[in-house]
């Protein structure tokens, strides 16, 4: 009797785990194989440079994802930057890139006489629905296939921001209205201020919208409501519109951004001051995009470096003042494995916070380089001229940071970027270090408590930061 009950419920429940993977109802609903065909077609064409570089497919919640993911620091060759990085599919990217170069550069020439260095944007990538209402459809966010761009800034730092700028200074009012008419020339959904859930940024996107609830033609009152949706699915940009919308500027942005000395511009563009400010805040830009993606690897160099001068010291020094030493160059070594390539932000945002950009560039730059280097080098000091034990802030900072790497990976089951380095290099250096400075006379108990409570305070500031971020972002939605 047992069986003959058992035996067809298993066949029921088995059946109705297939229908579920069939219809998607398990796993919410289904990406769009438009969706892909897109992303392949796009990706044919090689859209990837320094700035912008492909990176692993991206499968999350439901159907949620990027079948060819790109990691964007810059358009325009580096030359307009993205603030902060952005994860994006192919489409909407290669779409940003047109609007920048049509659209938004030449009108930020006719309006203030200067072009856009660098976008503010909020959300790129994000596996929610749309406004992170619960219930609605998935946003295009959720695909790659969208962007919030909450500002703009000049090469005099001046930043034009959606927020204060819609109804703020006339030419920011008029340069903000141009480029989201541009928008909704370009792409096939435009959201700004006016719109729900839009005050203090432009939304655009690549969705597929049904034609018959498209306009065909932008209104003054589309845009006085912060909507337009435009071109049915697949259709290519109007070559021709963004120029029209960029006040019938002819000057490219692409051009502008490489030789803006010999732009002819009526409002003094010439200027030799405007023209200095300009390039210097060009290469100010560029520099910084550089470090922010290779300062891993100038660390590499200096620890290298400073293990090479090491012999010349070691024979003055103590045991302890050597272990104390080391504790640097092989931090520095760690951070290649743990940074290159933006592993651990991209490792920490997926699998830590959940949500894109709560661990920023700029948060991993300040924490390692500044916060950590100068930790590191202010311990090394202290312990060659005040005591031996306070080295020992340097000592539980590498410590704790195995420990917190050991930990991670039991939990994840599973590797974490600078795993391999925290438990070959980190646990016995630091351990090493930490017997030999405890055996030197006048160490105390208070030097243990503030080494080791430091190295706590870190690593608990940092994993603060990037959670109450990705609260923040969620609830921005």
């Amino acid at each position: 009797m047992v069986r003959r009950v058992a035996y067809p419920a298993v066949v029921v429940v088995l059946s109705f785990l297939v229908a579920g993977c069939a219809f998607n109802f398990l796993g919410g609903e289904r990406r769009e194989s438009w969706r892909e065909q897109a992303e392949r077609a796009c990706m044919a064409q090689k859209p990837q440079s320094y700035f912008v570089r492909q990176v692993k497919p991206i499968n999350d919640k439901g159907s949620c994802g990027v079948g060819y993911p790109l990691d964007v620091a810059a358009l325009q060759e580096g030359t307009i930057g993205i603030g902060p990085d952005a994860t994006l599919g192919c489409p909407i990217t290669t779409a940003l890139e047109y609007w920048m170069r049509t659209s938004v550069q030449p009108a930020s020439i006719a309006y203030f006489g200067m072009p856009v260095v660098e976008i503010k944007q909020i959300s790129a990538y994000s596996c929610r629905t749309r406004n992170s209402q619960r219930g609605a459809d998935l946003s295009e966010h959720a695909f790659g296939n969208a962007l919030d761009v909450a500002g703009f800034v000049l090469p005099d730092g001046r930043v034009v921001t959606v927020k204060a700028g819609w109804n703020g200074k006339p030419d920011e009012r008029e340069f903000l209205r141009e480029v989201f008419a541009s928008a909704c020339a370009t792409f096939n959904t435009t959201l700004g201020p006016g719109a729900p859930y839009h005050g203090d940024h432009i939304h655009v996107d690549l969705a597929h919208h049904n034609d018959a609830a498209r306009p065909a033609a932008l209104r003054r009152d589309d845009e006085r409501d912060g909507l337009c949706r435009r071109r049915p699915p697949g259709a290519r940009p109007n070559a021709g519109a963004g120029a029209d919308h960029a006040g019938g500027a002819v000057l490219r942005g692409f051009a502008v951004l490489r030789r803006p000395w010999q732009v002819d511009d009526p409002r003094g563009w010439r200027r030799r001051d405007g023209q200095v400010a300009a390039v210097l805040r060009l290469v100010a830009i560029a520099a910084k995009l550089w470090f922010f993606k290779n300062w891993m690897y100038a660390g590499l160099i200096a620890g290298l470096f400073l293990l090479a001068v090491l012999p010349l010291f070691a024979g003055q020094w103590s045991t302890a003042m050597v272990a104390v030493f080391l504790q640097l160059p092989a931090y520095m070594l760690h951070q290649v494995e743990e940074h290159a390539g933006d592993r651990f932000r991209r490792y920490v945002n997926r699998n830590v916070a959940g949500v894109p950009d709560a661990l920023t560039t700029v948060a991993v730059v300040v924490v390692n380089v500044p916060l950590v280097w100068g930790v590191d080098l202010l311990s090394i000091y202290l312990a060659r001229f005040v005591s031996p034990g306070w080295g020992l802030i340097a000592i539980y900072l590498m410590l704790v940071n195995a420990v917190v790497h050991v930990i991670g990976a039991v939990v994840k089951r599973g590797y974490n970027p600078g795993l391999v380095t925290a438990v070959v290099l980190f646990l016995p250096l630091s351990v090493w270090g930490l017997v030999v400075v405890s055996e030197t006379p006048g160490v105390t108990i208070g030097q243990h408590a503030v080494g080791l409570g430091l190295a706590i305070l870190v690593h608990v500031g940092l994993a603060a930061h990037v959670l109450r971020r990705a609260r923040r972002l969620r609830a921005a939605g």
